[in-house]
């Protein structure tokens, strides 16, 4: 699955694309983008645009943090076993 951030152009948000092959390596990589904007806990959910994006044929699924909004595109569906909201809670060191 690719993955690339919400950015202010699609130039920016396609140079954050990356390919994630599991859901560790989904949930690590979107833990550091959650933690950008949030000192507490943070729920994601995934919304399915129905729309494919024509610069690239994505077919946009966004990744949307509660409480602040899109944080990213997917290129696809998550796994079934990824779409109850997943809780990222920022672990203070």
């Amino acid at each position: 699955m690719k993955f690339r951030e919400h950015k202010g152009g699609y130039a920016e948000s396609m140079a954050t694309a990356v390919e994630l092959s599991t859901k560790e390596e989904f949930l690590a990589h979107l833990g550091k983008i959650v933690r950008k904007y949030t000192l507490g806990s943070a729920t994601v959910r995934f919304h399915d645009m129905e729309l494919a994006d024509v610069r690239d044929g994505w077919r946009l699924f966004y990744v949307i943090m509660d409480g602040y909004g899109p944080i990213g595109m997917m290129d696809g569906p998550p796994p079934t076993a990824w779409l109850p909201p997943i809780e990222f809670v920022r672990e203070e060191a």
